[in-house]
């Protein structure tokens, strides 16, 4: 069925379809739990969905790739140049998103006044935190347009090589496949298997912060309609009102509203 495509390449077609798949739909929750819940609006929170966009857009780059390879289709380098401009944006803003995140969480631990103070101004602090990974990103677009080929002899593997370069597993990877062998087949070839932890990586989002953070679990759970034992979900609101979970009774609601600012104080999340 799949003759005319090399043994060697034919799992990582499949790999890549489902696995991107997967990652477009799981960022994708993340983003929408971000949009919906109003606690998830904090700088940190911001950051995770601005991480979470860029793996969608990483991890969708691999779709063209998978539409050539089973298509037996061709491109010449500066034609993939242009079809995945848009993950690349995706792939070069994952790694100084993740950086921003850990300044973040540094300023939050070492200067907690200063950080509340930054809270008030949340736009103008995220926006000074996406700075340095967006001017990345023009950085490499530029790049990538300056040294763009018209040679219709090189394919999409080329630039699908270019797309995997990212963490230190496949940076590694990439850098000693020319040390290995001169044969650009066999290189290309080791830099795309190299890519599988890193969209890995970008699609496991939703599964990560499902499994280690009771926030997500909780909104993710809300999104699909499961119901939590024992009470609701806590939702701050402009008026600072404060959701009480409470043991479920047959002459006691399973919600107690409290206005008061002691109690919103105490909720308050940094």
């Amino acid at each position: 069925m799949f003759d005319y495509i090399n043994p060697a390449i034919l799992p990582l077609g499949f790999f890549f379809f489902f696995c991107s798949l997967i990652g477009v739909i799981g960022n994708a929750i993340m983003v929408f739990c971000t949009i919906r819940t109003k606690r998830f609006r904090s700088p940190c929170h911001l950051l995770i969905c601005a991480t979470c966009v860029a793996d969608l857009l990483h991890v969708c780059g691999q779709f063209p790739f998978c539409v050539h390879l089973f298509g037996n289709l061709t491109s010449s380098q500066a034609q993939c140049f242009y079809i995945l401009s848009i993950p690349i944006v995706g792939f070069t803003t994952g790694g100084p998103l993740i950086l921003s995140m850990g300044i973040d969480r540094l300023i939050a631990v070492k200067f907690p006044t200063k950080y509340r103070y930054y809270q008030e101004e949340p736009r103008n602090y995220v926006i000074a935190q996406l700075s340095f990974p967006l001017l990345y990103s023009i950085v490499f677009l530029v790049y990538g347009f300056l040294v763009r080929d018209t040679d219709v002899k090189k394919s999409i593997l080329v630039t699908v090589g270019f797309v995997l370069l990212g963490w230190v597993t496949t940076t590694t990877a990439n850098t000693l496949s020319y040390s290995i062998t001169d044969d650009l087949f066999t290189i290309q070839l080791i830099q795309m298997y190299a890519g599988i932890t890193v969209n890995f990586a970008a699609a496991s989002n939703v599964f990560v912060f499902y499994a280690i953070n009771s926030e997500y679990r909780s909104v993710i759970k809300s999104m699909f309609g499961i119901r939590i034992k024992g009470g609701m979900i806590f939702e701050p609101s402009s008026t600072q009102t404060v959701t009480k979970v409470v043991p479920r009774s047959v002459s006691q609601p399973n919600v107690v509203f409290e206005k008061t600012p002691a109690a919103a104080r105490r909720m308050t999340v940094v």
